[in-house]
């Protein structure tokens, strides 16, 4: 297996981000794929994610996706956003005692053909309570204990609405025999910690290339993997399009302007709403903790322009209140900010700034507002200096690569940036938002909205929770910690091999990229 660890350096300084898309998948064509046996399935694909293992992927949707393929979890979601059952064939909740059983599957091996048993979920439990994942809190869990070799009772602190779709569907399984021996497993690289119960193993891993190759697990419990060999190849966008028509990969994530294109040479394309790109303030900085500020820089930025010009038309107009308009707690009765110079103006006046030589002064100080954001938003970023710009805001752009970036936003050392995020499934995103290093941060003046997203969590009513959750929307577009600009589109392409779909809420922690391991095992 070809690897090094060069990219130890990358992942420290990758600060969590969930990548990921929402639901409601958009089919564009009818066609289905073939549900055979496949010898070698190719998927084009870029970038060293890590290492497949919980303590060593890059904390973002790819590094998740290839994580899911070589460690399964209690629960999964399939095509439609279902929970169905993985390393548990069965659960209930018993609400008397706060906690849920587990029924094991039989017949569960791990990779090296060692056994998998409830002795093996309890220790991933302890283990990951004493070694904190940074991308899964599984803080709610109070203790867990086997019953026996096949049943497992978790007990929660507090009632905890995402559970099952956050913890129960995300928390790798892990190898007591295999982790009891390691004491720091984010410094852990041999072979040994690959050791999962999933459908495959890596075969092969580049870190120079970012090329994955993962070959089907001959024991899975599951029953036969169809799709023998799953390799991910790093290829430019550019290069994704010759590539599939003429048949060197099997499945693509191209750009939205090469749809139509596809569709017409007969290539099977779907597509679902991505990521939320946002303007995030820095609300710890003047003048950007100004709530009036932040929302004149809002009403001078056109979304629409942006779409049409930066996307080319391909995504969908943001929503203020930040949860997305698919999703079934979204609420659109909040405050909106349609582009208004107008009213942009007023606000700037009411905090004392004036325009002269068309830009903003105030007490004979130039306002200079720097953007900063990753190579991948530079477009964006181009568009909305522009219309600031006009509007008499003076900016500097600055382009980072995404470590760099994540560690100024992480620093507090920024005025504006454009940045994404995923918001897929259970609204449990927000409080990894509010928590993460990157992530939106609220001030003292809005400990109403830090309580709601707190309390919606533990909500035993699911009309409870829509309360919340409402209320909330309705205070971050008043209190606009960031502006969502737009949903961006993914979009895939692929042959008759294989029927790829998005998964409706996503799966894991809230993937979404056309990758979910159903795919490639079947029913």
């Amino acid at each position: 297996m070809r690897k090094k660890l060069s990219f130890l350096l990358v992942f420290m300084l990758v600060i969590l981000g969930i990548s990921a898309c929402a639901s409601d998948g958009i089919e564009v064509s009818d066609k289905k794929g073939n549900t055979g046996y496949i010898e070698e399935y190719r998927v084009a694909f870029g970038g060293d994610w890590g290492y497949p293992s919980p303590y060593s992927i890059v904390p973002r949707g790819p590094g998740f996706a290839y994580l899911q393929l070589v460690f399964d979890s209690l629960v999964w979601r399939d095509k439609d956003g279902n929970i169905v059952p993985q390393i548990a064939k069965e659960w209930e909740f018993d609400e008397t005692k706060n906690q849920y059983i587990f029924t094991l599957q039989e017949g569960i091996k791990w990779h090296d053909y060692e056994d998998l048993n409830a002795d093996d979920v309890v220790f991933t439990i302890e283990y990951m309570k004493e070694h904190r994942l940074p991308w899964l809190d599984i803080g709610a869990i109070k203790d867990a204990r086997a019953l026996d070799d096949k049943k497992v009772v978790i007990s929660l602190n507090d009632y905890y609405t995402p559970f099952m779709n956050n913890i129960a569907m995300g928390m790798p399984i892990i190898p007591q025999h295999i982790f009891a021996d390691i004491d720091n497993p984010n410094l852990e690289y041999t072979e040994k910690i690959l050791i999962g119960s999933g459908p495959y193993k890596l075969e092969e891993y580049s870190v120079e290339d970012g090329n994955y190759s993962f070959v089907a697990f001959d024991s899975y419990y599951q029953g036969d993997v169809k799709v023998e060999k799953l390799k991910f190849i790093s290829m430019s966008k550019e290069m994704q399009y010759s590539s599939i028509l003429r048949g060197d990969v099997d499945m693509i994530m191209p750009s939205s302007d090469l749809i139509d294109a596809l569709v017409d040479k007969g290539v099977n394309v779907g597509s679902s709403i991505g990521m939320v790109t946002k303007l995030r303030f820095n609300t710890e900085k003047a003048p950007f903790s100004s709530k009036n500020i932040r929302k004149a820089l809002a009403y001078a930025i056109n979304t629409e322009e942006i779409i049409s010009i930066a996307q080319r038309g391909h995504g969908y107009k943001g929503e203020s209140g930040l949860i997305p308009f698919n999703s079934r707690y979204y609420y659109g009765d909040v405050e909106k900010y349609d582009f208004d110079t107008r009213e942009s103006d007023i606000l700037m006046q009411r905090e004392g700034y004036e325009k002269k030589n068309d830009y903003y002064y105030k007490n004979g100080e130039e306002l200079l507002i720097e953007i900063i954001g990753y190579e991948g938003v530079k477009r964006d970023i181009d568009v909305i200096a522009n219309q600031l710009g006009q509007a008499g805001f003076k900016t500097k752009s600055v382009y980072l690569d995404m470590a760099t970036c994540d560690q100024r936003l992480n620093d507090g050392d920024f005025d504006i940036a454009v940045t994404e995020d995923g918001v897929t499934g259970d609204p449990v995103y927000l409080n990894r938002m509010m928590d993460s290093d990157v992530g939106d941060k609220f001030r003292e003046e809005n400990i109403d909205i830090i309580n709601a997203i707190n309390q919606q969590i533990y909500c035993k009513k699911e009309s409870d929770r829509i309360s919340l959750l409402k209320d909330i929307q309705k205070m971050y577009a008043d209190s606009l910690p960031s502006y969502v600009l737009y949903y961006g589109k993914f979009n895939v392409a692929y042959n008759e091999k294989l029927e790829v779909y998005f998964t409706d809420e996503g799966y894991g922690v809230g993937v979404s990229l056309p990758y979910n391991k159903l795919m490639y095992i079947g029913e």
